[in-house]
């Protein structure tokens, strides 16, 4: 069995849409935050990764490279991570004295990424290389079966927080719907799903028992089809995926030196229900971690004209790549 605690885990909200990670209740706890920049140019590192060693705890940095994570109090072994840049590690000490009034002590670590510069030679770089997309593509298809068994059950915290506005008007009008939501799942292959919601916070004008978002369920891109409303939609790595997509290479990077191949999918047939956009599959393994789409123009999703899913996921446990962030 799997557990971890992914960033829209169990969390309180921070500004600029970072949250709070919490792995365990009714114990002490302290928080772990700070800012993670790159070494060189000082810029925030957005959506740069930091887990604690040795457990299935971890967050992910905001567009302003800030992070936060409340874990209970004791000593840890922290690490940052980001592609393109190397690794970065330390040692977190729980503080002495009194805690706060709020219950809660709170450690500051910031992280300077340098970098990952590789040599690689001379090479004549493309635009788009298809006929390499197409090998690594093939490559993930032939590990599927690897990937998809490595996982049998897994369950996991959430936080998840919906904002509804109305783009006709000025931002301090526009805010029509607000809901928040703990909610605690479980998985187990190959499609039991259960989601208890745990605690829930909502706007004024919608009542209580109205509040029902919640997770429903994450899309693993590494099956053969996903199901979206009354779409059955096939996965960029399903076994049939080529005859359905286009991909092109658009560029290698390097997460703590392993390769990752970030890709371009584009539907053969635009009026068939398929993805648009991007995904990165990492060398070696082939797993997929990270997807950035859209969807083609055979799904329609009534009230919305510009549908993006984004999922980021880290290696859990020394083998599997989970989400972290949805």
């Amino acid at each position: 069995m799997v557990s971890w605690f992914p960033t829209f885990g169990l969390a309180e909200p921070v500004d600029g849409d970072t949250a709070t990670i919490v792995s365990a209740p009714r114990q002490a706890y302290m928080a772990i935050e700070g800012t993670i920049t790159d070494a060189e140019t000082g810029e925030p590192v957005e959506k740069g990764t930091v887990q604690i060693i040795g457990h299935t705890t971890g967050g992910i940095a905001n567009k302003d490279g800030r992070y936060r994570i409340v874990v209970p109090v004791g000593r840890y072994l922290i690490k940052a991570t980001h592609v393109g840049h190397y690794a970065q590690q330390a040692e977190i000490v729980p503080p002495t004295g009194e805690a706060p009034s709020t219950g809660l002590r709170s450690i500051t670590r910031d992280f300077q990424l340098k970098p990952l510069v590789i040599d690689m030679g001379v090479r004549t770089v493309f635009t788009r290389a298809y006929d390499p997309a197409q090998k690594i593509i093939a490559s993930a298809i032939a590990h599927k079966k690897d990937i998809l068994s490595r996982v049998h059950d897994y369950t996991f915290n959430a936080y998840a927080k919906l904002v509804v506005r109305n783009g006709e008007k000025p931002d301090s009008q526009s805010i029509m719907l607000i809901t928040e939501t703990h909610v605690t799942s479980y998985w187990e292959q190959p499609d039991k799903y259960k989601e208890v919601i745990t605690a829930r916070k909502q706007s004024a004008n919608l009542p209580a028992e109205g509040n029902l978002v919640a997770v429903g369920g994450l899309l693993n891109f590494n099956r053969n089809r996903l199901d979206l409303g009354p779409y059955s939609v096939v996965s960029p790595t399903a076994t049939d995926a080529m005859d359905h997509y286009n991909y092109y290479l658009l560029d290698t990077v390097y997460l703590d030196d392993r390769a990752v191949f970030e890709l371009e999918i584009e539907p053969k047939n635009e009026y068939d229900p398929l993805f648009k956009g991007k995904i990165q599959i990492v060398d070696s393994t082939f797993d997929v971690v990270m997807v950035d789409v859209g969807l083609s123009k055979g799904i329609r999703v009534p009230m919305v004209s510009d549908f993006r899913y984004f999922q980021h996921m880290a290696p859990i446990g020394g083998e599997s790549w989970l989400p972290v962030q949805v």
